[in-house]
């Protein structure tokens, strides 16, 4: 996506298109696919594929209150983390702790407090990353692949350890979750799905974390543009987007870093949301989508 509104601005002001015709646009989807493995797929990373089996139902959970709650008693709020809140956040956590790592586990701890789920309730948080660049397969894809290298990596714990423990627990767990995608790990996925039929990693008991931003980082496309931040939160679609939170970061004051996160949940277990994240970062700075 960032691609292609890069291209579109890049002509839209006249620019010199000589590096749009050097990387031209490529659909090729056949370039994912390994001959000598596609013939006989070979899953050789079990245990790092956890985003697409289900989570084991606890025996004192009912099904998913965010499955189960009416779209229109659904609230979507936009909470923005300036450097006041990352400090107090920061004063738990190890200070190796990148920002993503530290936002990530402060929203899925206080999301899972907010919910209520059973104590031996296994939750997730799910990150999406992009293996566009980092995936060094032979040859490389081209610049101008249009093709979607999404990877689900996976943190996992009882709600109970997760809600229980300090906040730098859940941020080590995140951390314990990224690993390098290597060209091996990448072909085991590509196989596990063409076994499994393409399957959509699970969502039940899950918190999707969204860096926004990712994409036009990697592309390097960020430098000309201000970022003034926002929540990119589907309002409308309740039901899937209360499974997901958008982080985009943007700059605010002198450059200091900012995060602006959206968070949508059912109207009770949003206001359990505001006091948990509000205690957790010190501040009242919560705001209301429009």
């Amino acid at each position: 996506m960032a691609q292609l509104l890069h291209t579109v601005c890049r002509l839209a002001r006249g620019d010199d298109d000589s590096e749009f015709l050097n990387d031209p646009p490529v659909w090729e989807r056949d370039l994912l696919a390994v001959a000598p493995r596609h013939a006989s797929p070979r899953i050789t990373h079990v245990v790092e594929h956890p985003a697409y089996d289900p989570l084991p139902v606890s025996s004192a959970a009912a099904k998913d209150v965010v499955w189960t709650t009416p779209r229109e008693q659904m609230v979507t709020r936009y909470f923005h983390l300036g450097p006041t809140e990352m400090a107090a956040m920061r004063a738990h956590v190890p200070s190796s702790a990148t920002v993503f790592e530290l936002v990530t586990a402060a929203l899925w701890r206080c999301r899972t407090v907010a919910l209520g789920y059973a104590a031996m309730q296994r939750v997730r948080v799910l990150v999406m990353s992009s293996a566009r660049w980092s995936w060094r397969r032979n040859p490389p894809l081209p610049r101008g692949f249009y093709g979607n290298l999404l990877v689900p990596q996976v943190a996992e714990a009882t709600a109970g350890e997760l809600c229980g423990r300090p906040l730098t627990h859940a941020v080590e767990l995140v951390r314990g979750r990224k690993f390098a995608v290597t060209d091996e790990y990448m072909r085991s996925m590509l196989d596990m799905l063409a076994r499994r039929g393409r399957p959509f990693f699970n969502l039940d008991w899950t918190f999707v974390v969204a860096d926004a931003g990712g994409l036009g980082r990697s592309l390097g496309v960020v430098g000309r543009w201000e970022r003034a931040g926002g929540g990119l939160m589907p309002v409308g679609q309740a039901t899937a987007a209360s499974m997901y939170s958008y982080y985009e970061r943007c700059k605010i004051g002198a450059g200091e870093e900012a995060a602006v996160v959206s968070m949508c949940l059912p109207a009770p277990a949003m206001e359990r949301f505001v006091r948990e994240i509000t205690g957790c970062s010190n501040t009242r700075s919560a705001k209301s989508a429009m």
